[in-house]
């Protein structure tokens, strides 16, 4: 079954548009990895602090693969520098029609 996470993150004011550039990085090289069916990040528009990383995947064991990734590790190990609370994530599933 798909999953879906959002990640929810509220970036330094002087660390933003660093965040936003690592995310976009990050996504790139998210997009190759087998079992990712989207992965993109987004931006308020009245707020550029408030950024969310969208990503649906194929199953739980690709979201595992994912975590483990080297481009994956290392983005998670620079990212506390860049924020101004704790990112929070959601994993999600469709709603049953």
């Amino acid at each position: 079954m798909a999953l879906t996470i959002v990640a929810t993150f509220k970036a330094k004011p002087e660390a933003a548009e660093r965040l936003v550039q690592e995310l976009q990085a990050l996504a790139v090289l998210s997009r190759e990895e087998e079992g990712c069916i989207s992965y993109r990040p987004y931006v308020a528009p009245e707020d550029p602090t408030a950024i969310v990383m969208v990503e649906t995947w194929a199953d739980k064991d690709a979201i595992a693969a994912h975590n483990k990734a080297d481009h994956f590790q290392a983005f998670a190990k620079q990212i506390p520098d860049l924020l101004a609370a704790p990112l929070t994530i959601e994993v999600l599933k469709p709603a049953k029609d």
